[in-house]
């Protein structure tokens, strides 16, 4: 389990992009992210201070840097859609389980 690496990232959106914002995450970024080299499963939720959260898991580190080296590319056209990154971290995994 130690070479799976998890992408935790928060991001602050603005509520007046809401509909656009799921709409991208929905179309575009989830599928995206899907295609990456090593991704296994990915969670994207949001919390009631209006704040998004994504917890992403790939078989290695490698597959997490690239995600967070498309995240920050892709930044300035996410504040245009009312999200803005506040904190995003990678670490490997150290144990799993499913129902």
């Amino acid at each position: 389990m130690a070479d799976r690496y998890v992408s935790i990232g928060t991001f602050v959106m603005d509520p007046a992009h809401r509909e656009t914002q799921r709409t991208m995450l929905e179309q575009r970024i989830a599928p995206m992210v899907a295609r990456m080299r090593g991704f296994v499963t990915g969670f994207w939720s949001e919390d009631a201070e209006g704040q998004s959260h994504h917890y992403i898991v790939f078989e290695d580190e490698t597959g997490a840097r690239a995600l967070h080296a498309q995240i920050e590319r892709d930044s300035e056209e996410a504040k245009r859609h009312g999200v803005v990154l506040k904190s995003l971290a990678m670490m490997p995994v150290v144990a799993f389980a499913k129902a």
